[in-house]
């Protein structure tokens, strides 16, 4: 699935290229029966913050509440 990039920058990282995003930053991936989830799911991600939010929690990875990753 192909989805649009916001604010979203490329930075070196220790095994290729890496996406930094700021507060501002997605990635806007179109609804798709492909991201309809039916069983179980893993989601792995390698994220490095500069720092931890101070006002509740971000989201990572989200899918309308269906699936996330929140930091």
């Amino acid at each position: 699935n192909h989805g649009t990039a916001v604010g979203v920058g490329v930075t070196i990282g220790p095994f290729g290229e890496a996406a930094t995003f700021d507060a501002f930053s997605e990635i806007a991936v179109p609804d798709s029966a492909s991201l309809d989830i039916a069983g179980p799911l893993s989601l792995e991600t390698w994220i490095m913050v500069d720092a931890v939010p101070s006002t509740g929690r971000v989201g990572i990875i989200d899918k309308d509440g269906q699936y996330s990753v929140m930091i």
